[in-house]
């Protein structure tokens, strides 16, 4: 009888404290919850969003990743995997299901910025994975790749700047067809600076000394980047930036305990925040 009793008291507790943990991870994920919709107001859109239906789009067995939807709606280009390191950039027409894959060679991609128009891609690609004997130095390159051509058959990409030692990435379509670039200066921090493909000049727009950014988005309709940094006592920062990099307005973020960088998506108006 005491066995029982203790067999069951034992089993009490483990229930206890697996409920303790799924109401700690529920409060942590309301907590992340109401750090979105924050964001939101910050933004000063008071409309409504609901999510009440989640469906996919594609359908391998590989792993894909990086989905954007093109400017009109129609196309959602992503990356599917090769290997481990290695992806092809992949386009499926959501009206007539079909799949192109638009890159004719596997690389390391970064994420995709549709040009305003729709018919290119901006983003960057790294030269190795990692660090070996033959290939000591990594590099980062900026290119593009024409979306239409690519839709009739895999394109090789369009080199815009020369593969370079300084970590970059998150390019940007800006207006009059520059592109933005988040890259590494001195004391491992980052800029944003502007690529011009027409002059070949690249200049900086946006250079914190104090804060590492991590990630940044540009509204084409509100004519403001969204930039979210850190500080070395791990404050994150939201800042509202001009085109011309001069702060709109800041506000601190505060994401539940224990939650990894926040990565944001913006347009027109809203900011998504995700862990």
């Amino acid at each position: 009888t005491q066995s029982r009793s203790s067999a069951a008291s034992d089993v009490y507790k483990r229930q206890h404290i697996s409920s303790a943990k799924n109401t700690k991870y529920a409060l942590s994920f309301i907590s992340l919850v109401l750090c979105i919709f924050i964001t939101f107001y910050w933004f000063e859109d008071n409309s409504t969003l609901n999510f009440n239906q989640v469906k996919s789009l594609t359908y391998s067995d590989e792993r894909e990743s990086n989905g954007q939807y093109s400017p009109d709606g129609r196309y959602i280009v992503f990356q599917r995997s090769i290997t481990s390191c290695t992806s092809h950039i992949w386009a499926k027409d959501l009206q007539t299901h079909a799949e192109y894959q638009l890159t004719k060679n596997a690389g390391i991609y970064g994420t995709r910025s549709w040009s305003q128009d729709g018919n290119q891609l901006a983003f960057v690609t790294q030269s190795q994975c990692n660090k070996t004997e033959i290939a000591p130095k990594q590099c980062w390159q900026l290119v593009t790749l024409d979306f239409a051509e690519a839709l009739k058959s895999p394109q090789h990409t369009t080199p815009r700047l020369q593969c370079n030692t300084q970590q970059a990435g998150l390019a940007r379509w800006l207006p009059n067809g520059s592109i933005g670039i988040l890259r590494q200066h001195k004391n491992q921090l980052q800029k944003i600076q502007a690529y011009n493909p027409r002059t070949e000049q690249l200049t900086d727009l946006y250079t914190p000394h104090n804060t590492y950014i991590y990630s940044y988005d540009y509204s084409c309709a509100n004519h403001t980047f969204a930039v979210i940094s850190t500080t070395k006592n791990k404050r994150h920062i939201l800042e509202k930036l001009n085109l011309k990099g001069e702060v709109l307005s800041r506000a601190i973020l505060k994401p539940p305990e224990g939650l990894l960088s926040l990565i944001h998506i913006s347009e027109p108006t809203r900011l998504l925040s995700i862990s």
